[in-house]
């Protein structure tokens, strides 16, 4: 499984977002985050953990300004906590979807495939 760059927790600040108005997580809640709290926990990868979930790569720059890295974090805390298997890359600086950063672009694109092959060359 790949998690890149993803909201992990709608219960979490977010970033900014440069879309209209409302954001992304109301419109998938169907209403205020504030108002919604039973659905935006359910909604929320992180609280979906287990030792059974499938292996996982997180992919996130540190310099998200729309979805912020704590999000990543929060995911990785929580697989950890359950025993399931996680790997995490750290793209320094790099902001959402690694725009304007074709280093950080690449790594992270030859993490994946690294990652892909591995996994799925051992089933």
């Amino acid at each position: 499984m790949l998690f890149r760059s993803g909201p992990s927790d709608l219960g979490l600040p977010f970033g900014e977002i440069p879309i209209p108005w409302p954001p992304p997580e109301e419109r998938l809640i169907g209403g205020s985050l504030a108002d919604n709290a039973d659905l935006v926990a359910h909604a929320s990868p992180v609280n979906h953990v287990s030792a059974d979930s499938p292996p996982i790569l997180i992919v996130h720059g540190t310099g998200d300004a729309v979805v912020p890295a704590h999000h990543s974090e929060a995911l990785e805390t929580a697989l950890r906590a359950a025993g399931a298997q996680v790997e995490v890359l750290w793209l320094d600086d790099a902001d959402h979807a690694w725009i304007g950063a074709p280093d950080a672009a690449a790594e992270a694109q030859a993490a994946t495939y690294a990652y892909l092959r591995k996994q799925l060359l051992a089933q």
